[in-house]
């Protein structure tokens, strides 16, 4: 009897591409993640036809792809590889980022100082994607796909403790019914960052590691397709973030529930979250810092005594909303 596909026999990958609009399949990296999502959904139009009973008819309706814009979704176990990878995506540059001494530093103003344009100069960050199926001619790619949304989430008990990232794409091309890439090397997860190896939490300067129980941090873009017909160029208007912050009740943590009825627009203040040393320079560290303003805390007994905390990123010409420094 044949044996049956399963999830786990299909591959799912990512590459950067060269030119705009021109798909690319040399060395793409395999994802660690369990599935990749890659649709286009069509446009409904309907006749205005005169009809003796209230209510549309099926046949009143046709649908197309003329101008639809294909979206793609994954979710994945982060490592210092795909941060080089999915971080200089969503951050984006007209220049290429680079690593001084294998240490990596991205972050939200650089990319604001210099906005690519993709289509008009192959300038940025854009994608080949491709969910691979073990049948032949079946495999299903987006291409020239830029990153315009990021969830990145740490909790002790959700998906084993590992920095898990949440990306959604939208891209310049759909395709399926081919075969589209050459064999992925998959990203390794032996190496990921783990809930239990943070070194360092930290508000505005002071010690919160030991009341540090979880985080959710929302990044976007406002990454689009715009302009002429059918894709248009990719553009980044708006940087926005937000981050959610759990911390067991503490003297500490009581009194940062203040903060959400004082502050000012320029009392922005750095939560800061550490695998390994600051500045991260050797194998397997990683800083992130989110400045932003407390704007709401709310105190929970359902899971133990702890405050949920909503951090809304500020960010100005001088002042840096999100920035990432890792090793690799």
């Amino acid at each position: 009897m044949a044996s049956e596909t399963t999830q786990n026999d299909f591959q799912f990958s990512i590459e950067r591409e060269a030119a705009w609009g021109t798909a690319i399949s040399t060395t793409p990296l395999g994802l660690p993640t369990e599935e990749l999502e890659i649709s286009i959904e069509p446009n409904s139009h309907r006749f205005a036809r005169s009809r003796a009973v209230r209510g549309q008819h099926e046949d009143d309706s046709w649908q197309d792809l003329n101008a639809a814009i294909p979206t793609a979704s994954t979710t994945v176990i982060l490592n210092a590889e795909l941060m080089s990878i999915m971080m200089t995506g969503l951050c984006q540059k007209s220049t290429d980022w680079a690593a001084a001494a294998n240490v990596w530093t991205i972050d939200s103003l650089a990319a604001a100082a210099t906005v690519p344009t993709p289509k008009a100069d192959n300038s940025g960050y854009y994608y080949t994607l491709v969910r691979n199926s073990p049948v032949g001619s079946e495999d299903v790619r987006i291409t020239s796909a830029v990153i315009s949304n990021a969830t990145l989430s740490l909790d002790p008990v959700d998906n084993d403790g590992l920095l898990m990232g949440a990306f959604e794409f939208i891209g310049k091309a759909y395709t399926r019914g081919g075969t589209y890439t050459v064999p992925a090397s998959q990203s390794s997860i032996a190496t990921p960052y783990k809930w239990s190896g943070v070194t360092a939490v930290t508000w505005d300067g002071d010690n919160v590691l030991n009341d540090f129980v979880s985080m959710e941090m929302s990044l976007t873009n406002g990454g689009k397709l715009q302009g002429d017909i059918p894709s248009g160029e990719a553009v980044f208007p708006k940087w926005e973030g937000s981050l959610t912050l759990r911390l067991h009740a503490s003297s500490f943590s009581e009194g940062m529930k203040g903060e959400a009825h004082s502050n000012a627009v320029n009392d922005a203040k750095p939560f800061v979250i550490s695998w390994g040393d600051n500045p991260a320079d050797s194998a397997g560290e990683l800083n992130i810092t989110f400045q932003g303003l407390i704007t709401s805390a709310e105190s929970s007994y359902d899971e133990g005594e702890v405050i949920d905390f909503t951090i809304d990123g500020l960010f100005t010409d001088a002042l840096n909303m999100v920035q990432f420094i890792f090793y690799l």
